[in-house]
């Protein structure tokens, strides 16, 4: 089975992205959008910088709620 995943993999398609910027297609800017990589350690730093960090995203703590039938937190649990 071929992965999906990895550099190997979507070399074609990076160069498709690359022709349609030299063409004007898409902005060169679009490009930095998108990484690819075999590493999961540079995808975190990736979506860190251009997802997290750049609009202020964090992690909500969200109460269950048992009128919609979510059970109770594990502390509550009797």
């Amino acid at each position: 089975m071929r992965h999906r995943i990895g550099t190997d993999y979507w070399r074609g398609f990076q160069q498709m992205l690359a022709r349609m910027a030299a063409e004007g297609t898409i902005t060169s800017s679009d490009l930095e959008l998108m990484l690819v990589t075999d590493g999961i350690a540079a995808a975190v730093a990736h979506i860190r910088h251009h997802a997290i960090e750049r609009f202020g995203l964090r992690r909500l703590s969200i109460r269950p709620a048992p009128l919609l039938g979510d059970p109770k937190p594990f502390a509550a649990r009797s």
